[in-house]
């Protein structure tokens, strides 16, 4: 006797017809997940940077000053990051410890180092490049303390 692939001999369930009401245009469908992710990573009660969700400080909102991202690190930024507040980068990446911490969160250290370094981070920019995701924090942080100023600075 021979295996029939696919031989199952059960009756099925016949599902019922979708018709054009039940279905949503794909852009529709896109827009209603950006929307939904975007809800989730949206922290409505917060008041100071360092609670605010890193894609709530790259939106335009017309009242805050936006994060600034160069638009080819943009979707990357976006995807890996959007959910991470400046608190967050503390607690999983240890990242205030990492440069320093002479106050308590990064975002406070790193106004600090941009004070005293008047803005120029080069040289601290060369010590963490070579990680991926401690340069990726070490962007994001600096750009938001230098986006209160409405400074535009990436290290690359």
């Amino acid at each position: 006797m021979a295996l029939e692939i696919g031989g199952d001999k059960r009756p099925r369930a016949e599902s019922p017809p979708v018709s054009s009401a039940d279905t949503i245009a794909p852009r529709v469908a896109a827009e209603r997940y950006i929307a939904a992710v975007k809800k989730s990573r949206v922290n409505d009660k917060a008041s100071y940077v360092t609670d605010m969700t890193v894609e709530q400080l790259m939106t335009d909102d017309g009242a805050s000053p936006v994060l600034f991202v160069p638009s080819q690190h943009y979707p990357r930024i976006l995807r890996l990051y959007g959910g991470h507040t400046m608190l967050d980068f503390d607690e999983l990446y240890n990242f205030n410890v990492k440069i320093g911490s002479p106050y308590p969160n990064c975002y406070q250290s790193m106004m600090y180092y941009l004070n005293l370094t008047r803005g120029d981070m080069q040289d601290q920019w060369e010590k963490v490049r070579s990680e991926l995701v401690i340069s990726d924090i070490f962007n994001i942080v600096q750009s938001a303390v230098r986006a209160r100023v409405g400074e535009c600075v990436w290290y690359e």
